[in-house]
């Protein structure tokens, strides 16, 4: 999972409970809890459970723990025959960068507390037939060396073995970038699953977007080089491993190295680490005008 190979349950837990009916049609009604329970480099504390065990399947109630600093509670059930599962959760103040940092090896992270909730229901063995309906909302965070706030919200839903993702978040409290993407899954590679969609970036301060990453580490030099202000869109095609966008990044005036360059346009493309600039254009502004004179144009690899 997320390229982790150790997927041994660690820590102690104690059970309790009543076993009630006839020998051949049991009912087991259990308490659950533990201290702390550790998998992978998740920790998981305070952790309660109230569990119903008969021939039909499983019930859980009342169920709660404390990960990444936040709580997260749950109920659901299991049937044995169809062999189907529902499950409810919901958490609140949880730390995005604590959580991602456990689950992946990325060195960027979004900072802050999320909360949210959602519902799942589906066969155990098909990921395809789930239904699932989630809402996440971040906020609170900080900028920091590898940290970087995204202060908004995110509904992701799959019905029939296609999901949808809808988020509007501030990146690094400075960009507005709104996303709307849509999958197909491929049976249980989900991340060779093909997907499409859009992406915008609302006009943004050039200086404030280079204070962010220079604050969360991305880049260093100087922040006044450049001012001006950006908008950008792109078309999303790919993988969910390897997402293909199409950019075009648009800006009515930039200076920069004192030079104020207008009608800026930049059309490209990114596909995994490979950025190819199909046309740079813009024009030189007079110093006492502004109107345009000279033009640019480039294109390249990089």
């Amino acid at each position: 999972w997320w390229g982790q190979t150790d997927d041994a349950i660690r820590g102690g837990t104690h059970l309790e409970g009543t076993v009630s009916g006839p020998l051949g049609d049991p009912v087991a009604s259990l308490h659950v809890s533990s201290n702390l329970v550790s998998w992978q480099r998740l920790d998981f504390a305070d952790v309660a459970a109230a569990v119903r065990l008969d021939d039909e399947g499983l019930q859980l109630d009342q169920s709660r723990l404390i990960v990444a600093g936040g709580q997260l509670t749950a109920t659901g059930d299991l049937m044995w025959g169809p062999q189907r599962a529902n499950i409810k959760a919901a958490w609140r103040n949880v730390d995005a960068a604590q959580l991602v940092s456990a689950i992946s090896d990325a060195t960027v992270t979004p900072s802050g507390r999320m909360s949210g909730e959602a519902t799942a229901a589906g066969s155990i063995g098909s990921i395809e037939e789930w239904n699932v309906d989630a809402r996440v909302a971040l906020g609170d965070g900080l900028r920091g060396r590898g940290r970087v706030p995204a202060p908004g919200e995110a509904r992701f839903r799959l019905a029939d073995g296609t999901w949808g993702l809808e988020a509007s978040h501030v990146v690094g409290d400075v960009a507005p970038v709104t996303v709307s993407l849509t999958g197909r899954l491929r049976g249980s590679d989900v991340k060779n699953s093909a997907m499409a969609g859009t992406l915008q970036v609302s006009e943004s301060d050039l200086q404030a977007i280079f204070q962010m990453l220079s604050e969360t580490g991305l880049v260093s030099g100087q922040q006044d080089l450049v001012s001006g202000a950006i908008r950008a869109n792109a078309d999303v095609t790919g993988t969910v491993a390897r997402p293909v966008l199409q950019l075009s990044v648009e800006s009515g005036r930039i200076a920069a190295g004192g030079q104020q360059l207008v009608d800026v346009e930049a059309r490209g493309s990114l596909d995994g680490s490979t950025f190819q600039l199909d046309e740079l254009t813009a024009a030189q502004a007079m110093p006492s005008s502004g109107d345009a004179t000279g033009q640019l144009k480039a294109s390249g690899k990089f």
